[in-house]
């Protein structure tokens, strides 16, 4: 939601860091519109992520942290607006609550970004404070919300989410 645009031998970098620390979860976000297309390096449309970084549980080991700041990027202009970024968030909390535990997510989105704003809007967050320092406002969905019940029960498929166009996340 914030993230700059980086090179494949610095996302790469990032995947091998990710991977290797426990408080992070990273999901490639892959578009395609056929069934071979998926192994292409053409497919990758972005990442999504959690977070498990809230001070709040600094405290805690990992497997005890229930809330998660959430990331989701769709690097590649022409995959997006088509439904990937709502479906991979979805996958990705889903994922959160079913195998991590995880009971809030939280989102840091620039002023200017009207996008994820609306996104995240869409997908039943709620605005919970705003930083003139960073300008940003963080939005939060949990336990209760709409949203998260419906990821908490969705069949986690790949194939269960797709775009508009036909895509899957």
């Amino acid at each position: 939601t914030a993230s700059d645009r980086l090179s494949l031998e610095e996302e790469y970098e990032n995947q091998v860091s990710w991977r290797e620390n426990e408080s992070f979860c990273t999901f490639i976000v892959l578009a395609r519109s056929d069934a071979s297309s998926w192994k292409s390096i053409d497919a990758m449309a972005g990442d999504v992520n959690l977070f498990l970084n809230d001070l709040d549980e600094s405290d805690l080991p990992v497997q005890q942290r229930t809330t998660a700041e959430l990331d989701i990027m769709i690097a590649e202009e022409k995959y997006r607006r088509q439904g990937l970024a709502s479906s991979a968030c979805k996958a990705m909390m889903g994922y959160g609550i079913r195998k991590l535990g995880l009971k809030r997510f939280r989102v840091k989105i620039g002023y200017a970004n009207s996008a994820s704003q609306s996104l995240f809007t869409r997908l039943g967050f709620k605005e919970v404070s705003r930083s003139e320092a960073f300008k940003e406002i963080t939005f939060e969905l949990g336990e209760g919300d709409e949203v998260y019940n419906e990821c908490k029960h969705a069949d986690l498929t790949l194939s269960s989410y797709h775009s508009s166009s036909g895509e899957a996340a």
